[in-house]
């Protein structure tokens, strides 16, 4: 079973494809109602939402990241997504009304967001459909991510699943995307908490850290504090081709 690793991120999936980019898109066609509305600053832990609660907007992320999840019976929360800068969150809720959310978004890193009331989005939305043609598409791509993410896990190894999720947190952070306390300005620095990474792949944090250090072992990242460093990323993708 094939689980790219281009669908990690399906925001950007709809950004490189049949619509425009999000630069492009945001200037051309919002511009208008985010001069009308407010930005806040949220620290890391900061809840946006709940699973079970009614989303009654849209956000948008201008910098810092937000991870979107379900959480288990078991209380572990499984990842479905990671929001970076110029991503929408709780955009179903143009779709579903007064419906109860299925996921939570927290803060991951200190992050800038936006927040469009829906009724308000809607009025501006229906004077323009290629805004709504745009959110079509990525609650497409959403269901499909989420396919693949399920096929993920029950046909990958934990190990491919590392491997491949790590070359996609890589795409997502830059120089500078390392938190201060860290210390670490590397190229690659992956910052992000074994919990968190365990949430992504849909295991337990111990597996994490036993994986990871097979793969430092093998001189395929090297880490500091709760930074990644890929050093290999050849390496790892050989890894991820094993199990596909």
């Amino acid at each position: 079973m094939r689980f790219d690793v281009e669908k990690q991120n399906f925001t950007s999936l709809v950004e490189s494809g049949q619509t425009k980019s999000s630069e492009i898109f945001i200037h051309e066609e919002i511009r208008p109602l985010l001069n009308r509305v407010e930005t806040s600053h949220y620290n890391k832990g900061h809840m946006i939402f709940s699973e079970g609660k009614i989303v009654r907007g849209i956000y948008q992320v201008h910098y810092g990241k937000v991870k979107v999840y379900k959480q288990g019976s078991d209380g572990k929360k499984l990842i479905m997504n990671l929001c970076k800068p110029g991503d929408f969150i709780g955009y179903r809720c143009l779709f579903m009304g007064n419906y109860p959310s299925s996921v939570s978004a927290e803060i991951l890193e200190n992050a800038s967001l936006s927040y469009f009331p829906r009724e308000e989005f809607m009025q501006y939305v229906n004077s323009n459909k290629n805004i709504m043609s745009y959110f079509s598409q990525l609650l497409v791509r959403e269901l499909e991510y989420v396919q693949d993410k399920i096929a993920g896990m029950a046909y990958m190894p934990v190990r491919g699943r590392l491997a491949e999720t790590l070359l996609t947190l890589d795409g997502l952070y830059t120089d500078d995307a390392c938190i201060a306390d860290e210390g670490v300005t590397k190229k690659n620095g992956i910052c992000v908490s074994r919990e968190d990474l365990a949430g992504m792949i849909g295991t337990v944090k111990e597996t994490v850290i036993r994986l990871l250090s097979e793969f430092k072992l093998s001189g395929l990242v090297k880490t500091r504090g709760k930074s990644i460093i890929i050093l290999k990323p050849k390496g790892l993708m050989k890894i991820n081709e094993m199990y596909r």
